[in-house]
């Protein structure tokens, strides 16, 4: 893993050079294959899922630079990264859930997010 914080720019960049693929990709996977950690994929998804940081509510709130300024949302609606994702597990929906044969029930409680580059 890199030891310099990665950037908004610097992980949108990453993600744009991936191939497209109609495969799901685990969290952790496209993490490694992006040389950063988990955290920080997570946090760079969760900023252009709200489309800024902070908070409205204390006035910390500042939007993200162009062109992630738009949020994205989960799986089907088209976004400037082509990034989808599904959340299955515990906390996520059983109709969101991927199919996979035979799993082990602690694979069904363990959340995860995954995510899809492309239509």
């Amino acid at each position: 893993m890199s030891t310099v914080t990665p950037t908004l720019f610097s992980i949108g960049e990453s993600l744009q050079k991936l191939p497209p693929s109609k495969w799901h990709w685990d969290i952790r996977h496209l993490a490694e294959t992006l040389n950063i950690t988990e955290e920080q994929l997570g946090g760079f998804i969760k900023r252009v899922e709200s489309g800024g940081s902070g908070k409205k509510s204390d006035s910390s709130w500042v939007p993200n630079p162009a062109p992630y300024q738009t949020p994205i949302s989960e799986n089907r609606i088209d976004n400037v990264l082509n990034l989808h994702y599904i959340d299955s597990g515990r906390k996520g929906s059983l109709a969101n859930s991927v199919d996979i044969v035979e799993p082990s029930t602690s694979v069904l409680e363990q959340e995860s997010r995954l995510l899809r580059l492309g239509r």
